[in-house]
């Protein structure tokens, strides 16, 4: 189990929160092996919009954290403060098949 702490690119103080939460939702994408267009569904936006949210154009709503954190199995804040437990043993518990099924 490691917790990433992920920093941001410099810049303004709204920049600098954005980059982190992009990077620490790619560091969780990553690390769970989950695909964009199973996240984008879940979260309830295009495959397209999600590319452009973890490529930084345009940042993440609050209702879009609030699913991912759900997703994974976390907080919204540790997405915020770039500090999320990543357990590779222990995967977030949204299946795509449970994801097929609740949506």
């Amino acid at each position: 189990m490691t917790t990433a702490h992920v920093k941001a690119e410099d810049g303004t103080p709204a920049a600098q929160a954005n980059d982190r939460i992009r990077l620490t939702v790619r560091a969780l994408r990553s690390a769970y092996d989950v695909d964009v267009p199973v996240l984008a569904r879940y979260v309830g936006v295009s495959r397209n919009t999600l590319y452009n949210r973890l490529n930084g154009m345009g940042p993440f709503s609050g209702g879009e954290l609030v699913r991912i954190a759900e997703f994974f199995d976390t907080t919204v804040q540790a997405i915020c403060d770039g500090s999320v437990t990543i357990s590779p043993n222990n995967p977030p518990p949204m299946t795509t098949t449970e994801l097929h099924t609740r949506r």
